[in-house]
């Protein structure tokens, strides 16, 4: 059985000319809404690619600890892509018929990480990792507390 999310990544991998990510494991419910997960070496950052009921995510995963997920909404923060007041913004719902906004496309997350990937391989490094995750933890702290109070 082929897994619809590794063929689009694939795909979009191809697009982006990123040849040198590597599939590590990947797996596939198509009776639970398809859901889909897909996890690529790409130097030395480990990307999950995930499927949840239709929605598509991009998310790193701390290389020493596969475990450990490091969502792409603090590594943007981290990395000033988007502001606290944006995706505090983009997570206000005004009434049930503006829901908000969904999660960055992957082929946008994936766009991100090419055009930073220099800055996010060494971020990712063994020498780097420790004072890296630290700051992620921080972030993700500022970001839950920003949210959810």
């Amino acid at each position: 059985m082929n897994n619809p999310l590794v063929e689009k990544v694939e795909t979009l991998l191809n697009e982006l000319v990123i040849h040198t990510a590597v599939l590590v494991r990947e797996t596939y419910d198509e009776e639970h809404f398809g859901n889909a997960c897909a996890v690529y070496k790409l130097g030395n950052l480990v990307l999950q690619f995930s499927r949840d009921r239709g929605d598509d995510f991009v998310d790193f995963l701390n290389p020493a600890d596969t475990s450990e997920t490091c969502t792409f909404d603090d590594i943007s923060l981290l990395l000033g892509w988007k502001s606290l007041d944006e995706m505090l913004a983009e997570g206000k719902r005004t009434s049930f018929a503006d829901p908000p906004k969904g999660p960055i496309s992957m082929i946008e997350s994936l766009k991100l990480i090419k055009s930073h990937l220099f800055l996010l391989d060494r971020m990712f490094s063994k020498s780097e990792l420790p004072e890296t995750l630290s700051r992620i933890r921080s972030t993700c702290k500022l970001r839950c507390k920003a949210f959810f109070g």
